[in-house]
């Protein structure tokens, strides 16, 4: 197959209209709106890897999400 150009489907309209999962986070480490790299973890919250770049990538880090 040929390579084509990537789609939009409507993923990311929905996941920055819906947060169900960022209201659903007790650490407030999945934030609504745009995406982010930034990670507003911190040493009080007991996780350290927030947002895409920490829990997407190890969802086994945080123990109150159901991924």
């Amino acid at each position: 197959l040929l390579p084509t150009p990537p789609i939009d489907f409507g993923a990311y309209k929905f996941c920055k209209t819906c947060g169900i999962c960022a209201d659903a986070c007790p650490f407030g480490l999945i934030q609504k709106g745009d995406p982010t790299w930034e990670n507003p973890a911190s040493a009080k919250s007991g996780i350290q890897q927030g947002t895409f770049e920490g829990w997407r990538t190890n969802t086994a880090d945080c123990p109150h999400c159901p991924t």
